[in-house]
């Protein structure tokens, strides 16, 4: 048998599928699998399932496979692309994986299958040479698709708990509003347009009708009782704008206290519902704002402002300009604000939770009382854009607080630019990564991360967090932060050294991740430390080992894979 054909034997391959070379390399123990189609052949459509003919080729891409022998396979290929006239010009799934994921689907179920045996998600990458962020990533779409699989065997229209009525999807399917077509049901359908377009008084009243009229039909109660919850909440907030905007903003979180407590830790909330609830909030914010503020806010730049030809997310404001007036014990904790707003019972509305200011005067077109940034507000809008500007805009007034930086990342990501969102992470980190929110974090590798170092350091969550930045960065979830010499590095120098002599007089654990977090800052600016004589590299390297021995050897070898590389 042919070596094409004995590897298009192994992937099961059928026409018009066939293997084009094989390009074994010795020495790197690798193999590099090229597959090719017949250019008359049709493919389906991926959103009608209609045969078409190909029209186009999609750029290679490069898909993980199980060993060969020992050596790592992977398949390369140009995918077909279809033009349907109904859903455009597409690439269908090929046969051994899907289009745009990095792996294919033996080499995942793979993944899924030695996670689970094992019950950890790092033993099983390091075995295969695949980088932890890739598992998990893996290991998420695994969850996902047996959620799928779960809620498809559910009746088409069922109440949740949260007050929501979701009909699951059907795969690659856009999300609808889910309305019962039963006409018993029309006044639960408006009572549930009405919530989620914040008309809570109507939306109360229709929910009432329908228990009345139909006593017997679908349970409308969770839905009634967060109307309710937000009614009764909103009408006992103070009417003082600033004031009210702070109390409306405990209020959601008490919201969500309550549903993720009935749902055992999960939280169903419709995205639509908590948009509109913050739109309320700005609004309010608006109608009152003074004329002086309103023109501070209107004259603010734009998102990134003077960044033309800087490299993405140099616009996100450093850290290391103040860091060593808080390094070490002797100095005062940061700011640690875990939420912008305090559970409360509903309807007795209890101010959200106050993040301290780092000055006496605040901005009141950028926070409002209780250290709340109106960028939060604006974030949880849907208004990203204006989100950035206020909040970078509120790092002045709040230089040490990491939740600021945090809501910044998050404003990053739900606008789409991963990098930036992640540096801005990386900066919250380093002041505290006990003071992110982490309950509305919207980087589900780093809410995994923590999840996952929350059972390595016996539950202790400061102490997890604490650790979190230096995983974060061995995982690759955190890129290299690359620090110049008159951009900081003495800064971050000065740090280190304050810290390790706190470390020193005390054996702190969490001192002990924050100290080695920054020694891998330091070892990653090799380069641009010969410029600082006061840093001894192999002092750092010695600390960071006594610190944490194993993930000291991981960094190490993370280090010598890079000079293999050059």
């Amino acid at each position: 048998m042919e070596l094409n054909d004995f590897y298009a034997h192994l992937l099961g391959l059928a026409p018009p599928w066939k293997v084009k070379s094989v390009v074994p390399k010795g020495r790197a123990d690798e193999v590099d699998v090229y597959l090719d189609y017949d250019r008359t052949a049709h493919f389906p459509c991926p959103g009608c399932g209609l045969a078409r003919p190909a029209c186009d080729r999609a750029p290679v891409q490069t898909w993980r496979h199980l060993d060969t022998c020992g050596k790592t396979t992977r398949l390369h290929a140009e995918l077909p692309v279809v033009d349907c006239p109904e859903h455009g010009r597409q690439s269908p799934d090929p046969p051994w994986g899907e289009a745009g994921f990095p792996v294919t689907f033996a080499f995942e179920r793979l993944i899924a299958g030695l996670a689970g045996d094992i019950g950890d998600m790092r033993k099983p990458a390091r075995f295969l040479g695949v980088e932890p962020g890739r598992v998990r990533r893996i290991l998420r779409r695994a969850r996902t698709a047996a959620e799928i699989a779960e809620a498809e065997k559910t009746p088409a229209a069922t109440a949740d708990d949260t007050g929501g009525t979701e009909v699951p999807p059907p795969a690659r399917q856009p999300r609808q509003l889910p309305l019962f077509a039963q006409n018993d049901l029309s006044f639960m359908n408006r009572g549930i347009q009405a919530y989620r377009a914040m008309e809570l008084d109507k939306a109360v009243d229709l929910f009432s009708s329908h228990r009345q009229t139909y006593p017997n039909g679908h349970d409308a109660g969770s839905w009634s009782a967060a109307a309710e919850f937000l009614l009764d909440g909103m009408r006992g907030a103070p009417r003082e704008p600033r004031q009210r905007a702070q109390a409306l903003c405990g209020l959601w979180d008490a919201l969500e206290d309550r549903m993720e407590s009935e749902r055992a830790g999960r939280s169903v909330l419709a995205a639509e519902v908590k948009r509109a609830f913050f739109c309320r909030v700005i609004e309010e914010l608006d109608r009152h704002r003074p004329p002086d503020a309103a023109a501070s806010s209107a004259s603010a730049p734009p998102p990134c402002a003077g960044t033309e030809g800087r490299p993405p997310g140099r616009d996100v404001p450093s850290t290391t300009e103040d860091s060593s007036s808080c390094a070490g014990g002797a100095s005062p904790e940061p700011e640690r604000p875990a939420r912008m707003g305090s559970p409360a019972a509903a309807p007795d509305v209890s101010p959200a939770r106050a993040c301290p200011l780092a000055s006496g005067a605040a901005d009141p077109s950028l926070v409002v009382p209780g250290g709340i940034p109106v960028g939060y507000v604006l974030l949880h809008a849907g208004r990203y854009d204006e989100a950035i500007r206020s909040l970078q805009n509120s790092i002045p007034e709040m230089p040490r607080n990491a939740a600021v930086y945090g809501y910044l990342g998050d404003a990053y990501r739900l606008r789409g630019d991963r990098k930036t969102a992640r540096q801005c992470y990386l900066e919250a980190c380093l002041i505290d990564p006990a003071g992110i929110d982490w309950r509305h974090l919207q980087d589900e590798d780093l809410k995994e991360l923590k999840r996952e170092l929350s059972f390595d350091y016996g539950s202790d969550q400061e102490l997890a967090a604490a650790w979190l930045p230096s995983h974060a960065r061995l995982e690759g979830i955190f890129e290299p932060k690359v620090v110049r010499v008159n951009d900081g590095l003495k800064e971050v120098a000065d740090d280190y050294l304050e810290m390790e002599k706190a470390w020193a007089g005390e054996k702190n654990p969490r001192l002990a991740a924050k100290l080695f977090f920054r020694g891998m800052i330091l070892c990653e600016n090799e380069e641009n430390l010969r410029f600082v004589k006061k840093i001894d590299l192999v002092r750092i390297r010695r600390v960071m080992k006594e610190a944490n021995p194993v993930l000291f050897g991981d960094f190490m070898e993370t280090i010598a894979g890079k000079k293999r590389s050059r």
